[in-house]
């Protein structure tokens, strides 16, 4: 249903500004995730006159965009954990615990680049932004100690962290 959603907001995105002509003094945001950062590339179009707006629905759609790559990663890890767990803890309250989580990470996005076209004949411009939230990073050593996935430090950590909404 997300996915659509994700889909059908692109799709919108696209065909509103068919047709319209986009000149950027500078090259649009083009950032990649990496090793280190997650990022989200937000984009969107309106009247010259609502700048702040555009600029809010394109840091929305940002956002949105790393909540989903963190949502789907999380969603993988939990599925693992209970496929291999015999833990009573009810699927529907990890999942909204971690997404509780996802959004205060999502909210301590960094911007990174913010760019916008030229007012075209319509009296319309774009707005293109480009955000990042930092991945936890790990030293080598810690890579090596959970190379494999352990299943009681996962436990015991899901138990700490949503023992604590009850």
């Amino acid at each position: 249903m997300k996915k659509t959603f994700n889909f059908l907001l692109f799709v919108c995105l696209v065909l509103a500004s068919y047709g319209q002509e986009k000149t950027y003094k500078e090259l649009p945001c083009t950032i990649y995730d990496n090793e280190e950062y997650l990022t989200g590339i937000g984009i969107a179009y309106g009247l010259k006159d609502s700048i702040a707006s555009l600029k809010t629905l394109a840091l929305i759609n940002a956002q949105t965009e790393i909540h989903f790559k963190m949502e789907h990663t999380f969603k993988g890890v939990t599925e693992m954990y209970l496929n291999q767990s015999d833990n009573a803890m009810p699927e529907s309250k990890i999942i909204t615990a971690g997404n509780h989580i996802i959004n205060i990470q999502v909210g301590e996005s960094e911007l990174i680049c913010l760019r916008f076209s030229d007012v075209d004949k319509d009296g319309k411009i774009s707005c293109v932004l480009a955000i990042r939230v930092k991945k936890q990073r790990q030293t080598a050593e810690e890579s090596k100690n959970k190379s494999k996935f352990d299943k009681e430090n996962f436990k015991k950590f899901l138990e700490e962290e949503f023992g604590k909404n009850e």
